[in-house]
């Protein structure tokens, strides 16, 4: 579910990218959010960024960030 689950398009992804770089500390370039279609997209740019290493952990992470921006989704 996670490659298919696809962003708002509304400036619901715009949030959820930030949430991610936040908490990762990081911050993804403005032309990266263009080629972001899912959120399995965001997370494979995280990995880029940082590693591959403790990806459990880092997913536990990611979700958590993601979490406000996924229920907005959902409640729609």
């Amino acid at each position: 579910m996670l490659s298919s689950l696809g962003l708002g398009g509304d400036g619901d992804e715009v949030d959820a990218i930030e949430r991610v770089g936040k908490r990762f500390g990081i911050a993804f370039d403005h032309s990266d959010y263009e080629r972001f279609e899912t959120v399995g997209d965001v997370w494979l740019a995280l990995l880029d960024k940082l590693g591959e290493e403790d990806e459990g952990h880092r997913w536990a992470s990611f979700v958590e960030a993601l979490g406000g921006a996924l229920r907005r989704l959902f409640r729609r």
